[in-house]
């Protein structure tokens, strides 16, 4: 029986089996536990919770300036098809999360109306945002690359206007 189990096909079998169990373990933990009044745990995440315990924007933003950078870079070449699509992909994974975060201004705000107003029109940037990254995909996978530039000078414009009302200014 021994023997069996140590043998080298069964070994080799058994070790991924074992690691893709581990794996599926450590991945169904949840690092950040949301509970309930009551103390019970639910079973869905609560959105309204940050992602991360550390939830700064500034990295999200960043990446979606090297997104942007790309996808303007390389609209024209049908050759770079696959990594514009990829780029636009980032754009809007990185705009949900930066959507979720907080940016330093508001860190610095007491809570209260003042904040909730500043955080709800926060958000509502970045859904404006993230509908124009979805119609930026409609048109490059349409062949549309005129539409697709005017979308990218809106997304710019959303830049602008987003860094103006909710970028920590430097004095």
């Amino acid at each position: 029986m021994t023997r069996f189990l140590f043998s080298r096909p069964a070994f080799l079998l058994a070790f991924p089996i074992a690691a893709l169990a581990l794996l599926t373990g450590m991945a169904m933990l949840d690092n950040h536990p949301v509970e309930t009044s009551d103390g019970v745990r639910p079973l869905i995440r609560d959105w309204n919770q940050p992602v991360l315990q550390d939830d700064h924007v500034k990295p999200h933003m960043k990446k979606i300036r090297r997104a942007v950078k790309t996808i303007a870079k390389n609209l024209s070449d049908q050759g770079m098809r696959e990594e514009v699509l990829s780029a636009v992909r980032t754009l809007q994974m990185e705009a949900l999360l930066a959507k979720n975060g907080t940016p330093k201004n508001a860190r610095r705000m007491e809570d209260g109306e003042a904040k909730a107003a500043f955080m709800k029109g926060y958000r509502l940037m970045l859904v404006r945002f993230g509908k124009a990254t979805l119609d930026l995909e409609a048109a490059i996978l349409q062949d549309n690359v005129g539409e697709a530039r005017k979308i990218l000078e809106q997304l710019e414009e959303f830049e602008d206007e987003g860094h103006a009302k909710y970028k920590k200014r430097r004095r």
